[in-house]
């Protein structure tokens, strides 16, 4: 693109614009468009005063802008998606009790889409959605094992599972007890 745009600058070139002036001006027409996509830059790159004469050391510099530029846009992408990670995180344990809990749904609540959302999840988490919400579901069936009387089966449907038999298989698999056996054990699964 910036060679493009020192090409399409050399053909046209005159008398009225100088390079730096051009640069900057490029420059600035790149920043006006991301602030109307409501990205802020941490600084602005167009200070024409700031730009070398020499037309070679000027092209370096527009290439080092634009490089610099893609490189914030970048790290505050990673940025929102570690924050929307953390938005889906707090919605699922806000809302792991309820059986209908789905990735679709959370995209939705936050007005992602699904891929968007599986992939960054995957990314951010080290873990994919299903198995995170699995997780907190098991960890709050632990905790009010260890300090509720009900019976697991009615523990089981307060954590969001339908299916008790999935439910204890599951919580074996992770605990290496089943949910009496936990409860019987006194074992906090905080040492797990």
């Amino acid at each position: 693109m910036i060679s493009r745009a020192c090409a399409h600058y050399e053909e046209r070139e005159t008398e009225e614009l100088a390079f730096p002036r051009f640069a900057s001006g490029l420059i600035g027409w790149v920043e006006e468009n991301l602030n109307d996509r409501s990205f802020a830059l941490s600084e602005s790159r167009r200070d024409a005063s700031g730009w070398p004469a020499r037309e070679d050391l000027c092209v370096a510099h527009l290439q080092s802008a634009v490089a610099s530029m893609i490189s914030e846009i970048k790290g505050s992408r990673n940025l929102g998606a570690r924050h929307n990670i953390l938005k889906a995180t707090e919605y699922i344990k806000e809302h792991y009790a309820d059986e209908e809990l789905s990735l679709p749904r959370v995209a939705a609540e936050l007005g992602m889409s699904v891929a968007y959302l599986s992939r960054s999840f995957k990314e951010e988490m080290n873990i994919n959605f299903v198995k995170y919400l699995v997780q907190t579901r098991l960890e709050k069936a632990a905790e009010l094992l260890e300090q509720d009387t009900s019976p697991a089966v009615e523990i089981a449907y307060q954590v969001g599972f339908t299916d008790y038999s999935h439910f204890s298989r599951t919580f074996k698999k992770h605990f290496g007890l089943t949910p009496a056996e936990y409860r019987k054990s006194g074992f906090r699964h905080a040492s797990h």
